[in-house]
């Protein structure tokens, strides 16, 4: 009864942080005077507009910090997702790698000590250093230090302030938005709450069927020997 309760409530603050977003949404619709035309934007055109000096800003990550070529004599910041005050910024991180592991390999004490090791290497300092490529990388475990570019120095109070969070993928909620926001800047939903039943509608519905990209017609063995390796072949090509 105490867990059906939790979900309840957390269903409950979900869709109310929902509603506030989308009304957050609406109101930046009709001040910046957003339409139909932007939703036709493909992703690159806010880069091309802030660069040409058309655009005041654009959604961007450390590395376009790295690899910005300058705008005049403008000063380039990297900047946080605003809050209601200037108090609540906070900044968003992508996992630079992830960890899965089989809770069976922890019944095997040779493939834990081995998890663990790979799982060590790769978090501690020497292993972010490898993979901490144009010092834009941020490190969520205490006993490792990154040094940052120049560029974004500005991060150092929110970092001590612990004010970032972490991108978690999820494909069905990055469609889901997206296809909502689209119905926003076409008018095809008119207020918060209808696009927030949209929203709802869409979430409670089930999954479209993937398209197939590819169908192998011959059936190999996945077995690995020795003699010749796998013979199944890969999925996909490496470009």
């Amino acid at each position: 009864m105490a867990s059906t309760v939790r979900e309840r409530c957390n269903k409950s603050a979900f869709r109310r942080g929902m509603a506030a977003r989308f009304e957050k949404f609406f109101d930046l619709k009709d001040k910046a005077c957003l339409g139909a035309e932007d939703a036709a934007y493909e992703n690159r055109v806010p880069k091309d507009m802030f660069l040409e000096g058309k655009a005041a800003m654009y959604r961007g990550t450390g590395a376009d910090i790295i690899t910005f070529p300058g705008r005049g004599e403008d000063e380039v910041l990297l900047m946080p997702y605003f809050g209601d005050t200037e108090q609540d910024g906070w900044y968003l991180t992508y996992p630079a790698f992830q960890i899965a592991a089989s809770n069976k390999g922890m019944d095997d004490p040779d493939r834990e000590k081995l998890i663990l090791d790979v799982m060590t290497a790769m978090l501690n300092q020497d292993g972010q250093n490898h993979i901490s490529y144009g010092k834009n990388m941020i490190p969520y475990n205490k006993d490792v230090t990154l040094e940052l570019l120049p560029e974004l120095e500005n991060l150092k109070p929110y970092i001590d302030e612990n004010k970032m969070y972490i991108r978690l993928a999820s494909n069905d909620m990055f469609r889901i938005s997206k296809d909502v926001v689209q119905m926003i800047l076409k008018d095809e939903v008119k207020t918060p709450k209808e696009a927030l039943d949209a929203f709802n509608a869409e979430m409670s519905s089930d999954n479209p069927e993937d398209e197939i990209a590819a169908h192998i017609d011959t059936a190999y063995s996945n077995d690995f020997t020795k003699e010749h390796g796998n013979m199944a072949p890969l999925p996909f090509a490496i470009l």
